[in-house]
């Protein structure tokens, strides 16, 4: 999977999500090194081989996603044949994502360009720190808000929350993707913080 094709895949989850409620669930992934992940919804499973740019092998990439709250929530595993490959790909992984994202704030502000707000902006959110993860500098988080292509109106708003890490020679993405609504509260508590609480390594 190239690039280009790579962003065809998180195209995918640019469309607006319809599933009304959060119903967590917790999960521990045997083929994502045990990562125990509470999903508000039930995630589907894809595989797919991802190139990435400065990445000199494929990555076999494992998503599971599934879309809850007017949101898609995300998460993809890849293990790498080397730990000196750990940083890089983390590097890359954060960059193909912050690349298709603007790609498609550009496509969507050619579609609807009356349509200025929200601007184009990349927050970084800090380090991420995952219980039992492997310690990595370039594990970090970040906060995307822009617009996305919609077919209805032209543009729609888009936020995306994505923490990138790792463990032994696994690295991961976690990431949840926003449209126009707000997420649900429960009990007081942000969904996209009790998403990421949540993730932690075995041990």
């Amino acid at each position: 999977m190239s690039r280009r094709a790579w962003g065809g895949w998180l195209a995918a989850l640019l469309l607006s999500a319809c599933a009304p409620a959060l119903n967590w669930r917790q999960m521990d992934l045997a083929d994502a090194d045990g990562l125990r992940v509470r999903f508000p919804c039930k995630p589907d499973r894809i595989e797919r081989l991802l190139r990435l740019e400065g990445v000199d092998a494929p990555l076999r990439m494992a998503m599971w996603s599934c879309e809850a709250a007017g949101a898609t929530w995300v998460l993809a595993a890849a293990r790498l044949d080397s730990a000196t490959e750990v940083s890089a790909t983390l590097r890359a992984l954060a960059a193909a994502t912050e690349g298709n994202l603007a790609w498609a704030d550009r496509r969507a502000r050619q579609q609807a360009p009356a349509l200025t707000e929200p601007p184009w902006q990349r927050i970084d959110t800090g380090a991420v720190q995952v219980p039992g993860m492997t310690p990595n500098s370039d594990a970090r988080s970040w906060r995307i808000q822009g617009l996305k292509p919609d077919g209805s109106s032209g543009a729609g708003p888009l936020t995306v929350n994505a923490w990138h890490f790792s463990h032994g020679l696994t690295v991961f993405q976690a990431a949840v993707w926003q449209g126009e609504a707000p997420l649900l509260r429960q009990n007081g508590e942000d969904a996209v913080e009790v998403f990421l609480r949540a993730l932690h390594f075995p041990g």
